[in-house]
């Protein structure tokens, strides 16, 4: 005999489980995760304050000026690309910038149209989760993921700043709705190749997928349908910076490997180098015996919702494979942070799929224990978090209040000011490198903390204007 909570989502299944009444539930999962991002936004001033975010706006701005895949952000390391209004963009994917572009195109290039943009990618994120959920846990399952994302202040950050993880967030939780929904092998392909040129880290699905496809029918020809989507999607790109960068995989990224294994204060690393050198796989292993134990000891995926955690993990101890792949994932996210510097924050786009499928996972395989599982989901955000957030993101959780106090918002008189100094084109090398970027129009190169390399680039590039803080 079923329990009562499994009745009632056999219930639910039965008399409202036609498509119009699941389209509708899905839009209103949308329009709580547009509440929820609207709620959390309240009182703060529309800015763009994260380095990341700055780059992705400026390259968005100029793709909306019909300008390509440029920017005007610029490492020491890839000087040897060139300082110019023409300056190709490497250091990030390119879809989050194209998907902005968009809407700086119809409505201006501005703070407030790049947060309105990230509030509608959240809003997805949420009805996107629901559909994951609902697929394999049913109808209850996906409204108490919708409501369980909508609602975790981890997952919410997503709404905060106009980065690629929301994007991103919607991306992995998309691929596997569409594994576990039956779509062609060829459309998963597509999305997953859409994830990687999100966040090179989407590149983790990749495996996932194509293992989930092949379980579906066993069939090789689904493999190659899949994996063409992916190459569709990537090709273009790998072509690009080749003709660019001179390889297919050309990214700033993949200097943050060989980066010392501590953090490193800002302006010094690989980076901030004019000839950075390569590094060699006794780097990587220091790098990652000694950080990957702080990851492990945090755990990111169970502190933000340690219910939804373990209904992923009692996947995985029923043979779920969509549970096993995510698990999969999760350990390999891990070691791939511990040698690029961990930071809680890389992990958040990864939580709304983990809370959809352990929420799934406690409605197939809890049996008695659904009831107190879902629960304890629902009220995680009120409950206090286990194991210990991991410091960045116990900071990013405060950085709203901070963002609410009218003290803390940028004066537009001293942006105008700034227009007026540096002027658009001007060169500029700069600690604050992307603000200047995005809020003069400038060439901005980040300024290194070495003396020397400082130096070096202030005279061959021409410099204009200097912003130094520290000392020398």
């Amino acid at each position: 005999m079923k329990e009562p909570l499994s009745r009632l989502s056999s219930w639910l299944d039965a008399h409202a489980g036609s498509r119009p009444i699941v389209v509708l539930l899905l839009l209103l999962a949308a329009v709580l995760g547009d509440a929820s991002a609207r709620s959390q936004l309240q009182g703060i001033e529309p800015s763009i304050r994260s380095d990341d975010a700055l780059e992705h706006a400026v390259m968005a701005r100029r793709l909306a000026r019909g300008e390509g895949f440029t920017t005007g952000v610029i490492y020491p390391a890839e000087l040897r690309l060139g300082a110019d209004s023409a300056h190709p963009a490497i250091g990030q994917p390119p879809l989050w910038p194209l998907v902005l572009a968009a809407p700086f195109a119809a409505f201006g290039a501005d703070d407030g149209v790049a947060r309105a943009t990230t509030i509608a990618c959240f809003a997805a994120l949420v009805a996107v989760s629901a559909a994951l959920a609902g697929v394999r846990g049913g109808l209850l399952a996906g409204a108490v993921a919708a409501i369980a994302v909508a609602t975790t202040d981890e997952s919410r950050l997503l709404a905060l700043e106009p980065t690629s993880a929301t994007l991103f967030g919607v991306a992995i939780a998309l691929a596997f709705w569409l594994c576990t929904s039956g779509a062609p092998a060829f459309a998963v392909g597509l999305v997953c190749g859409l994830a990687y040129l999100t966040r090179y880290g989407g590149l983790l699905l990749l495996p996932a997928v194509l293992a989930l496809v092949f379980a579906r029918r066993r069939d090789a020809r689904a493999l190659g349908a899949c994996a063409a989507g992916f190459a569709v999607v990537a090709l273009p790109w790998w072509i690009r910076n080749t003709w660019v960068a001179g390889q297919p995989f050309a990214s700033l990224q993949n200097l943050s490997l060989w980066a010392p294994s501590l953090a490193p204060a800002a302006g010094s690393g690989p980076l901030f180098e004019t000839s950075p050198a390569g590094g060699s796989a006794s780097e990587l292993y220091v790098n990652l015996r000694t950080q990957l134990p702080g990851l492990v000891a945090h755990l990111p995926f169970a502190s933000v919702n340690l219910a939804a955690f373990a209904g992923v993990l009692l996947g995985c101890v029923r043979l779920d494979a969509y549970c096993g792949w995510l698990a999969a994932i999760g350990i390999a996210s891990l070691g791939l942070a511990a040698l690029t510097h961990p930071t809680g924050a890389e992990f958040v786009p990864w939580i709304p799929a983990w809370i959809a499928l352990g929420t799934a996972a406690w409605m197939r395989h809890g049996g008695w224990l659904r009831a107190p599982a879902l629960a304890l989901l629902l009220a995680s955000p009120l409950l206090p978090t286990l194991p210990t957030p991991m410091r960045d993101l116990r900071t990013l959780l405060h950085t709203r209040e901070f963002l609410r106090d009218p003290s803390t918002r940028e004066s537009s008189a001293a942006r105008e000011a700034l227009r007026a100094c540096v002027g658009a084109g001007a060169r500029v090398i700069a600690q604050a490198a992307p603000r200047i970027a995005w809020q003069a129009d400038a060439i901005a190169i980040y300024a290194p903390n070495a003396s020397d390399a400082f130096w070096q680039i202030a005279e061959d590039q021409d410099v204009a204007f200097a912003q130094r803080t520290s000392p020398g």
